[in-house]
């Protein structure tokens, strides 16, 4: 039954944009998107899109661009990861082969796997 599916909840320029009586083809149809990107889409000028649903597209377009130029995300570091490289940093400084050795590394990261976390954390954190 259709009372029992889930309510599927759109955020941004397609929350806005959605009409909860069509259905979810219709609503990206009528939105310029593409429910299955392997289907054909008709060109960019075309006038099937509405040209009140155009500003939806646009938006993306516009988030998008700016993502892009924000340039790459940094890493993200787990809050047990900073504990283990802070206390591996305060003990050891950057003498890496130490920090590979220590009793804490229980995963056993090599010296330059270890390395890459510090330099990823020390550049976090400045």
């Amino acid at each position: 039954r259709s009372s029992d599916l889930q309510k599927i909840k759109f955020q941004g320029p397609i929350g806005d944009a959605y009409d909860s009586k069509k259905t979810l083809r219709q609503n990206y149809k009528a939105m310029g998107l593409a429910l299955d990107p392997n289907k054909q889409l008709p060109a960019a000028g075309s006038s099937d899109l509405s040209a009140s649903k155009r500003w939806v597209v646009q938006a993306l377009e516009r988030d998008a661009a700016e993502a892009a130029a924000g340039g790459p995300t940094p890493r993200h570091i787990a809050p047990g990861e900073v504990t283990f490289v802070t206390n591996l940093i305060s003990k050891y400084g950057e003498d890496y082969e130490a920090m590979a050795r220590d009793e804490t590394n229980l995963y056993q990261h090599t010296p330059n796997q270890i390395r890459r976390k510090c330099k990823a954390y020390l550049k976090r954190t400045t």
